[in-house]
């Protein structure tokens, strides 16, 4: 894999994991971002996906929302 520069990324992502236990907050928690930020809302991943043990939802982020 080659490095990029930063000038060459167009987005960063975050994974959001949760316990079935916890979905109620989760869901709080995805909510609040998609309310304060533009960037986009992934879908919901009850079942595993490869790479990843646990029920989750990503947010990808634009460089143009960095500081």
């Amino acid at each position: 894999m080659t490095a990029k520069t930063v000038d060459t990324i167009t987005d960063h992502h975050a994974h959001a994991y949760f316990q079935p236990d916890s979905e109620g907050d989760a869901q709080a928690v995805r909510e609040d971002i998609g309310a304060r930020f533009s960037g986009t809302l992934g879908s919901w991943h009850h079942q595993h996906v490869p790479a990843h043990t646990r029920s989750m939802y990503h947010v990808v982020f634009t460089p143009a929302m960095a500081p």
